[in-house]
């Protein structure tokens, strides 16, 4: 009996959360409310899935609704704004993530980041042959000078 009388406080807790919801998201999403007509479809069609979701006692469904009100209604723009303008943040996420892979995808293919990835003796052996070669440019560099200098 005591876990059924639970149940019972359980579902009524449930319901109560449930309605307190749904009457906070009605009041939001109404779409009796705005004067845009495309907003009002957008409302209409939010409302008819926050409807069928209490309907179902989907508490789950109306607490989403209730997250995503924020980004759908918040910063005082009407829904659609607001939603066009978490679209155009969107695609701008998804080109700067598009051009960080690009970076990346470069980075690895330069030839220091692939010396990095060495390992330290060979990474050495590569440091002491540029050192080598750069100072034998050097010396070919400084008898091209000395040359010069002499012609004049």
């Amino acid at each position: 009996k005591r876990i059924k009388e639970e149940e019972k406080e359980l579902t009524a807790e449930v319901k109560k959360e449930i309605k307190d919801i749904y009457r906070r998201l009605a009041r939001l999403y109404h779409p009796d409310r705005p004067h845009n007509k495309d907003e009002q479809e957008f409302l209409t069609e939010r409302m008819a899935s926050i409807n069928e979701a209490l309907q179902k006692a989907d508490l789950d469904s109306l607490k989403r609704y209730l997250r995503r009100a924020d980004a759908e209604i918040g910063l005082n723009l009407s829904s659609l704004e607001r939603i066009k303008c978490l679209g155009m943040e969107l695609s701008v996420v998804e080109s700067m993530d598009r051009l960080y892979a690009a970076k990346v995808a470069d980075v690895k293919k330069n030839e220091i980041y692939k010396l990095m990835k060495r390992d330290p003796a060979r990474r050495e052996e590569v440091f002491k042959g540029l050192e080598d070669r750069f100072k034998f440019d050097i010396g070919v560099y400084r008898k091209i000078l000395k040359r010069l200098a002499e012609r004049e």
